[in-house]
């Protein structure tokens, strides 16, 4: 089995082994993707120390929006102090983690659990599970695991040790680590093999238009509802029934896993400053039209004045809008740069 079998175990467990051929449409809207995972938390310094431990670089000092009031309009947050800094992992491609920290607006700390609609997972493969485990534990998270340690999966035969946990800020990350790995490009004294996300939605159907139809993000997978309870307690969702679709960023290494849990569950509606809200960054063609496409679907423009807003650049300015989506997940519409010259 090959180490980015961590994507193939998922096709082939939560998703169905066959992709079928989809559709896709002539012109998508999305174009390109930006950092896989940006979560909002309560304190910098020790999300950075968290997400160090799970196997991120995160050098540096820490950047802020101080002089950057476009910025603070494109979250709608006029007034509020913005830090960040961005985590990448050694020899895994396309992106990583830009965590961001929001003070001078109200928040409040998200409780929601895996099956919540906008619940956001990390999803790393990693070529030891037991010590990303233990460097959970020492930071503080939360393992949701049925056992509070790894559960063995068999999915098409191949077998996966999973584990999924809630940082203290109310993200979730789930580790994967397969029964046999590949050679790869990344470097030996790393941890993480493989980068994925995963959004939980309300409606598996509706999402899919969006991301699919509207968006234009080629669809990889679909599937009915699964009743496999491993698979489920690995999820962090014990005893819950759930149907799954995949879909890739083109021009990206990101694959995002949408899933909907049958059954009782929880839908907050969330500010971007709240501890365990997630962004996703997305490249777009056009980012009226992204904005028009999401409107469509129950998103929102979080942006100061409802509207896009224009980033200064080096080579000009970039459109720019903050959306919620229909599930609380926040997305960053970033327009092509205008042409230099």
């Amino acid at each position: 089995m090959r180490f980015a079998a961590a994507g193939a175990l998922l096709a082939a467990g939560l998703f169905c082994a066959q992709a079928p051929a989809f559709a896709e449409p002539a012109a998508p809207l999305v174009v390109g993707s930006e950092n896989f995972f940006s979560p909002s938390v309560g304190d910098l310094d020790k999300a950075v120390f968290f997400y160090r431990g799970l196997g991120f670089d995160v050098p540096g000092q820490p950047a802020d929006a101080t002089t950057n009031a476009r910025l603070r309009d494109m979250f709608g947050l006029p007034d509020a102090r913005m830090r960040w800094l961005v985590g990448v992992a050694p020899g895994v491609s396309g992106g990583g983690v830009e965590i961001l920290e929001i003070r001078g607006a109200r928040t409040r700390t998200l409780k929601r659990m895996p099956q919540d609609p906008g619940a956001f997972t990390l999803v790393l493969t990693v070529r030891d599970l037991d010590a990303a485990a233990l460097r959970l534990h020492e930071s503080g998270a939360r393992v949701l695991t049925p056992g509070k340690g790894p559960v063995l999966v068999t999915t098409d035969g191949e077998q996966a040790r999973m584990l999924t946990a809630q940082t203290p800020d109310g993200h979730f990350v789930e580790l994967v680590q397969v029964a046999e790995a590949a050679s790869t490009a990344v470097p030996s004294n790393a941890n993480i093999l493989e980068i994925r996300a995963r959004l939980a939605v309300r409606d598996l159907d509706r999402a899919v238009q969006l991301y699919h139809d509207a968006l234009g993000l080629p669809l990889l997978t679909r599937a009915g509802f699964s009743d496999d309870r491993m698979l489920a307690a690995a999820l962090g969702a014990p005893g819950t029934r759930f149907r799954t679709a995949t879909v890739q960023v083109p021009q990206s290494g990101l694959v995002l896993e949408l899933i909907e849990f049958a059954g009782r569950h929880q839908a907050l509606r969330a500010n971007i400053q709240d501890p365990g809200s997630t962004r996703l960054q997305l490249r777009v063609r056009n980012v009226d039209e992204a904005i028009a496409a999401l409107e469509k679907f129950g998103g929102q423009v979080i942006s100061t004045g409802a509207k896009g807003v224009e980033l200064p650049a080096a080579t000009g300015g970039i459109s720019a809008a903050m959306v919620r989506d229909p599930d609380n997940l926040f997305l960053v519409l970033l327009g092509a740069p205008a042409p230099s010259g």
